[in-house]
């Protein structure tokens, strides 16, 4: 046990298998460790670690689960597990005195994106679309995963060519039928849920200064927008030439937005539509443009959030601020996490947010 500040600090680092059954307790051998979350990388969820015996873990064959205990003056007492991943080949740093290394751990979707069908890869129409990601997560040999039900069908047989990566049909059904791409929760099960709009979303967490919670905000940062990812116009299509073409176009035309059509006075686009093999309808189409339009308005204010360690949180979630700085910058309300970082050893240092100001806008759907 190690103390960050007034927190009593306890990394704890297991062996495991990929149904997550624990073998072996091998924390002894961290040195250093962080878990990040990045919900633009195809496998959001990585684990990396320094261990001063790489032998220790076997790559492709064993799976890691870290866990994190914090333990606070009062004597309150948080532990959380921060996933579960499979292991690349350790990257090496040897001396004369020792042998150490990194160990890359990868989220349980890394195995479906090392995957691929080996022929034509065809769902029946009248197949449930939740059940057909389910069999090809269970394809891979993954038990730990929790997939919402829906009453979603193939409207007519769908087929995807020889190579293709699992994980990319996963993500074609699940974006057809209005779901976020399969995600890693910090329990290291695997699931997704409905876009949803995220103004409206109930926060998963609030952060203030002075502090609310036992968590603490070190500092906060305004970011430049990242101008390449900011859009007022955004329009998907169904991409498969034997159906009916679907498509839906959202505009932002809020004048209260500042990258609306109205406040710019610009069309401000992706070079060419949002391309979706399996969108089932019109509806969804609709709810899928709004939904990438809210997102791209949010990237205008970004802000980068430094706290002590919180691992509690999961992906996709929105958080509540009341928070100021030094520098007399507020950042209040609805902000969106696109990212964290979180050390898993005192010395790693402390969690890093990523946020996107959610501000309201009105849309309309062509």
């Amino acid at each position: 046990m190690r103390r960050v500040g007034s927190v009593q600090l306890t990394p704890k680092l297991y062996r495991a298998t990929i149904d997550g059954e624990r073998r072996e307790d091998i924390s002894a051998i961290v040195r250093s460790g962080k878990v990040t979350y990045d919900q633009d990388r195809e496998t959001q969820m990585s684990f990396a670690c320094v261990v001063s015996d790489p032998s220790a873990v076997e790559p492709y064959q064993d799976f890691l689960a870290p866990e994190l205990t914090l333990t606070y003056p009062d004597g309150h007492v948080v532990t959380e597990p921060l996933g579960l991943y499979a292991v690349a080949p350790p990257r090496r740093d040897a001396s004369p005195q020792q042998t150490k290394g990194t160990l890359d751990g990868r989220d349980l979707g890394w195995i479906l994106s090392s995957a691929t069908v080996a022929s034509p890869y065809t769902i029946a129409a009248g197949s449930n679309c939740m059940d057909a990601v389910a069999a090809l997560i269970a394809s891979v040999g993954i038990t730990r995963y929790s997939l919402p039900a829906t009453a979603h069908v193939f409207d007519a047989d769908t087929t995807w060519p020889p190579g293709t990566r699992k994980l990319r049909i996963a993500s074609d059904i699940l974006g057809g039928i209005g779901m976020y791409v399969l995600y890693m929760r910090r329990d290291g099960w695997l699931t997704t849920m409905p876009r949803r709009t995220l103004i409206e979303a109930e926060p998963a967490v609030r952060y203030a200064t002075p502090a609310e919670s036992y968590v603490r905000v070190v500092r906060s940062q305004i970011l430049e927008p990242d101008v390449s990812r900011i859009y007022n116009t955004i329009t998907v299509m169904r991409d498969d030439p034997t159906k009916a073409t679907i498509y839906a176009t959202a505009i932002n035309d809020d004048p209260e937005s500042p990258v609306s059509t109205t406040s710019t006075g610009l069309t401000l686009a992706p070079p060419e539509p949002i391309r979706v093999q399996t969108l089932s309808s019109q509806t969804e189409a609709d709810a899928l443009a709004r939904s990438l339009l809210e997102e791209a308005a949010a990237v205008y204010t970004k802000l980068t959030l430094t706290t002590s360690p919180d691992p509690s949180r999961n992906p996709h979630e929105v958080y509540e601020l009341a928070v100021s700085n030094a520098a007399g910058d507020v950042a209040a309300g609805k902000w969106w996490c696109s990212g964290w970082q979180i050390g898993f050893t005192p010395a790693d240092g402390p969690m890093i947010h990523e946020l996107n100001k959610l501000v309201p806008f009105g849309e309309v759907v062509e």
